[in-house]
């Protein structure tokens, strides 16, 4: 999946690649892919990326490829086109974590859930 990043004027646009391990799954009722659907909130924080998809929590890198990637068309036998540039990649190789909110977590709480017997 690439994500678009804004760039100067003349130059083709630059494309973030985002890199999960797994498999991700499109919700029912869309069709087929992920074309014009919305995956999940990315927070960035220096460095650190935290990819929040559903109820799940990815974390993760920004990374630089060793070399760029270039996305073409042809445009007839001898010539191509340079659509896009791909410099870097969100690297998500973490498994996801469930998403526990403060009433969740203190329902857990109140029914005896993480307490030892006898305690």
């Amino acid at each position: 999946m690439l994500i678009s990043i804004a760039t100067c004027a003349g130059a083709p646009p630059e494309f973030v690649l985002l890199e999960l391990q797994g498999k991700l799954f499109p919700s029912a009722g869309g069709g087929e892919g992920f074309e014009h659907r919305f995956l999940g909130h990315l927070k960035v924080d220096d460095k650190r990326l935290l990819l929040q998809v559903g109820g799940h929590n990815i974390v993760g890198s920004l990374k630089d490829l060793d070399r760029p990637l270039h996305v073409m068309k042809r445009r007839d036998a001898a010539a191509y086109e340079v659509l896009c540039v791909v410099r870097r990649k969100l690297v998500f190789t973490d498994r996801p974590q469930p998403v526990i909110t403060a009433a969740q977590h203190g329902a857990g709480a109140a029914a005896g859930v993480g307490k030892g017997k006898g305690k």
